[in-house]
């Protein structure tokens, strides 16, 4: 699931991130990357659930504050967030009517 995601939506989240959150340079994305790595390698020696994408999008709003908070395109900041807050109650919800859909066909 997580390949069909990255085919399918994985550009936009690219060009959100790049070019629309923070103007790409080689060395910003570089310090995003490793920020991630590091983040995500934390996390998970610890057992702690993390997503990936979620520490790159933070690692390049925090590139784009560092470098200016005029970089930042706040509609985007805020279309991002507001995802990441609907992202658990839809995909529970969605799981549910599965749940159920499921239960009732078998």
């Amino acid at each position: 699931s997580w390949g069909v995601g990255l085919a399918v939506v994985g550009w936009k989240v690219d060009w959100d991130c790049w070019g629309r959150v923070a103007r790409d340079r080689a060395m910003g994305g570089f310090c995003a990357e490793l920020g991630t790595a590091i983040v995500v390698l934390g996390a998970s020696s610890l057992g702690l659930p993390v997503s990936t994408s979620h520490a790159l999008v933070g690692g390049v709003v925090g590139l784009a504050v560092v470098e200016g908070i005029d970089r930042l395109d706040f509609g985007v900041v805020r279309s991002i967030l507001l995802t990441w807050v609907l992202t658990i109650p839809l995909a529970g919800g969605l799981g549910a009517i599965v749940f159920w859909g499921l239960g009732w066909v078998l």
